[in-house]
């Protein structure tokens, strides 16, 4: 009896702190409803700052999302399947973004830009501070590291026998990790994708440091929300913010349902 009394008392406890922190994020969210105009909405949406901020984030996040994909898979391969000398130092220097404040991030690049070599690049290449590609390269200096990681989970799941089996059958390290690797890792890679771009799009604090927030320049969602603040138009601001609600939500609901079967073969 004082088992099932304790188990029960366990239970409810656990319960009540899941449903106190649902509540707590429901009514969070449930506010933001509160200083939304409807009659506002129309006006906002054929505004040209909104139309010219969604546009540039979901392009800016979906570059450097691919960017950060493209980047992080061998790097998370390399991660996975090799040891070597400096391999926990650089797993750890990897996580650095993960850890520091966006704003930090920002500096850096900035910094970055008025050294010699910084300067030669703006100049001959291509201008990065207080320009879209600033923005894009905020943001996948920021999510790199949360690519890196969830794509090193998912080479972490897959048993290494079966590279070196298609290695043994003939194929080169290149194609075993085509042909063998990659398609098991498909759900994996295409989760990790999801969450990078949904993270990419919720960016601010390196974004407004390195390209700032310059309406129909540099202006993203993010940025959107603080330049709305800043001017008391708490209305369109409730509006931008309910709809990065809706789109992290929607994200979200997308990668549960890609890792809803398991994700490896």
């Amino acid at each position: 009896m004082k088992k099932k009394n304790s188990t029960k008392l366990f239970r409810t406890f656990m319960f009540s702190m899941l449903a106190g922190m649902s509540l707590y994020l429901c009514i969070l969210f449930i506010a933001l409803t509160g200083f939304l105009k409807i009659e506002d909405i129309p006006g906002i949406l054929r505004s040209l700052e909104i139309r010219h901020a969604i546009k540039l984030t979901f392009f800016t996040a979906t570059v450097s999302s691919l960017l950060a994909l493209a980047v992080g898979m061998p790097c998370a391969y390399v991660l996975s399947r090799y040891r070597f000398r400096g391999c926990n130092f650089i797993d750890t220097l990897l996580d650095l973004p993960i850890v520091l404040s966006p704003v930090a991030v920002g500096t850096g690049i900035l910094l970055l830009f008025q050294t010699v070599p910084g300067r030669w690049f703006s100049e001959h290449v291509m201008i990065v501070v207080f320009s879209w590609t600033g923005i894009i390269m905020a943001q996948f200096t920021v999510i790199s590291a949360l690519a890196i990681r969830l794509l090193k989970a998912t080479f972490d799941e897959i048993n290494p026998r079966y590279g070196k089996v298609a290695r043994v059958l003939g194929c080169t390290p290149g194609m075993a990790f085509m042909k063998v690797d990659l398609p098991m890792a498909r759900r994996g890679i295409l989760s990790a994708w999801i969450l990078t771009w949904a993270r990419a799009v919720g960016e601010f604090g390196a974004t407004v440091t390195v390209a700032g927030a310059i309406a129909l320049k540099t202006e993203t969602l993010p940025s959107s929300i603080y330049l709305h603040l800043s001017t008391v138009q708490i209305s369109h601001a409730a509006f931008v913010m309910t709809l990065m609600v809706i789109i992290a939500l929607v994200v979200l609901f997308l990668s549960r349902i890609v890792l809803r079967r398991r994700v490896f073969i």
